[in-house]
């Protein structure tokens, strides 16, 4: 005859193993918020991926993913290229800066309150940019951390320390300053940096860096308004030339030692 306690003991099985479904079930489901976690769930091909960082929705957000640089990991916040787009592609107002525009797969920008999302958590966040040219002027720069506010404090920049070419830090004029695009002015100059330079960044009095200028390609004649990064070792800013091809991305700061530690 089969007692209580052995109809309960007959059960622990069961019971064992769903809670062990459960627990690999949710583990299963764990979203990504950034490309790195795509790295550490086995994804190692770069290509555009979706990731669920705080600020994506229910649907989540695509993004193009370097799986290849150092090891990887990269959530690529912008990018620049000659896949056949106008010149004007970058030219776009407040409000697309904010939610993002383009394709993950060929040119495109993130999005500031993804940048804001994806920067402002307990983790801190790198920032490279990657510009290719058929020159010498090809380099990769390292900021050891970046964040991004939300719009309500027009999405300042918070920069750390730079890490590349002596005379190559760009971004310095732009750190701790807001954004700004044709139709939102937030510069320090009394016109529009945005408007008069065809961009739309995190623009001081104006700029070292535009990289969200025209797509130039190369030499050009106007002043300072294409993808623009103007110190270059030079004692005297760059200002006639726009990068063929420029990356930004972003990914934790302790990525490097859990790729060499991945079990720590």
């Amino acid at each position: 005859m089969m007692t209580r306690e052995s109809l309960r003991e007959s059960e622990r099985p069961c019971y064992y193993f769903f809670v062990f479904f459960v627990f690999a079930f949710c583990a299963a489901t764990i979203l990504p918020r950034h490309c790195t976690d795509l790295l550490g769930a086995g994804q190692r091909s770069s290509g555009v991926y979706t990731v669920f960082h705080k600020g994506a929705g229910p649907s989540g957000q695509s993004v193009y993913c370097d799986m290849d640089t150092d090891g990887g990991g990269w959530t690529v916040i912008q990018r620049r290229g000659q896949f056949g787009n106008r010149v004007y592609h970058f030219y776009r107002n407040w409000t697309e800066y904010a939610q993002g525009f383009g394709d993950p797969s060929e040119e495109y920008w993130i999005g500031n309150n993804a940048l804001n999302a994806l920067t402002s958590g307990d983790e801190t966040m790198v920032l490279r940019v990657a510009l290719s040219n058929s020159t010498d002027d090809s380099a990769s720069l390292d900021y050891d951390s970046i964040r991004v506010d939300p719009e309500d404090k027009l999405y300042k920049l918070h920069l750390g320390r730079f890490s590349g070419p002596e005379g190559w830090d760009s971004m310095a004029v732009s750190n701790g300053h807001n954004f700004s695009t044709f139709d939102r002015d937030n510069d320090m100059w009394p016109q529009n940096c945005a408007a008069t330079f065809r961009g739309a960044w995190w623009y001081n009095s104006c700029h070292s860096a535009n990289l969200n200028g025209l797509n130039l390609n190369g030499p050009h004649q106007s002043f300072a308004d294409g993808i623009e990064w103007s110190l270059r070792g030079s004692p005297v800013p760059l200002h006639y030339h726009s990068y063929p091809s420029v990356r930004m991305m972003i990914r934790p700061a302790d990525t490097e030692r859990l790729l060499r530690h991945p079990l720590s």
